[in-house]
Formats: structure tokens, sequence, C-alpha cells
């Protein structure tokens, strides 16, 4: 027998970018998945019908807004602005040296 929160731990806890008060819970009762929420939260996720997982019980840790936020980034923005910034910075550079040595 195993509780859900024994089956956090053994995947290595969550992470900061877990969301503990949304994790699934997916269940095939009478040939038909089910899916239930449990928030780790609330203390009365231990009366959930879900703390003790069942063989082939599937637990989804959903994503929170940090996370989300990340997987919407698009990493052309990124690239662009790394590129942007070191010209900028080389710029600054020059025109500094110019100016060092105009004195």
């Amino acid at each position: 027998r195993i509780t859900i929160l024994d089956a956090i731990a053994a995947a290595g806890d969550l992470s900061d970018r877990g969301r503990r008060d949304n994790i699934t819970v997916i269940r095939e009762e009478a040939g038909q998945k089910k899916s239930y929420q449990v928030n780790l939260l609330n203390t009365d996720f231990i009366n959930s019908p879900v703390f003790q997982l069942q063989q082939n019980d599937v637990v989804y840790v959903n994503a929170n807004y940090i996370k989300l936020k990340e997987t919407n980034f698009d990493p052309q923005v990124q690239r662009d602005l790394q590129i942007g910034l070191s010209v900028a910075s080389g710029l600054s550079f020059l025109i500094n040296l110019f100016l060092l040595f105009k004195r």
C-alpha cells in the first residue's frame, strides 16, 4: 500500500514549479478512467478516495504559473535580446575607448 505522499516522495518530491493545490490522480474504475483533483495545501486530502493509491493509478502534478510562463517563452526573443545586448556592449566599449584616446 502506498499513499499519494509516498509516491511523490519516491519521485523525488515536488519541485518549486509544481502546484501543490492541483494534483491530478487518474484511476480506472469499472472500465472507465476517472480523474480526481487533490489539494495538498488542504489537510482534507487525507480523506480523499485517492489518498491510498491503487495499482495503475497515474499521479500528475500540474505546473504552476512560473513554469507555464517559461514554456511559453519564445527562445527566438531570448536569442535576439542576447545579440542586441552584445552589440550594445560592444558599441559602448568602442565609444569609451574612443573617448579615452581623444583626451
